[in-house]
């Protein structure tokens, strides 16, 4: 009776294993890239819609009507005032020190929120350190 395997047995195991880990690698790395994208693409809507609620509570911080005059609120601010809840931001990879910080892009960081009334509307528009906007819906 034999006891362990052949060279030859254990090399085509390891080919094997080989062969499905670059089959598998390329999906998962895909798959933790989708998660990190919607998480971001989540905060940024949590900010927007904690800036609407600061706004409809602080009324009177808003910008004029045919104004042209900016407001701006801090994510900061908007976590100090209990407006985004500390438990939506623990642990979380994007959202870090007030900031919301682009997984694809690092450079690309969201730390406050720009209000001003343009075409009979109040618009919501995030302000990126490197000057880039996202509009709020």
């Amino acid at each position: 009776m034999r006891k362990g395997f052949t060279l030859v047995e254990v090399l085509a195991i390891i080919v094997i294993l080989g062969i499905v880990v670059t089959m598998v690698y390329p999906a998962v790395i895909n798959t933790v890239k989708s998660s990190e994208k919607k998480a971001y693409e989540s905060q940024r809507e949590i900010v927007c819609k904690a800036a609407k609620m600061y706004y409809l509570d602080n009324i009177n911080q808003l910008p004029e009507i045919d104004s042209t005059t900016e407001k701006f609120v801090s994510i900061a601010a908007l976590v100090t005032g209990g407006y985004i809840a500390d438990e939506e931001l623990k642990n979380n990879e994007v959202f870090k020190n007030g900031k919301i910080i682009n997984p694809q892009d690092s450079s690309e960081i969201y730390e406050i929120v720009k209000v001003k009334y343009e075409s009979n509307q109040y618009r919501y528009l995030l302000q990126s350190t490197t000057d880039a906007y996202y509009e709020c819906g």
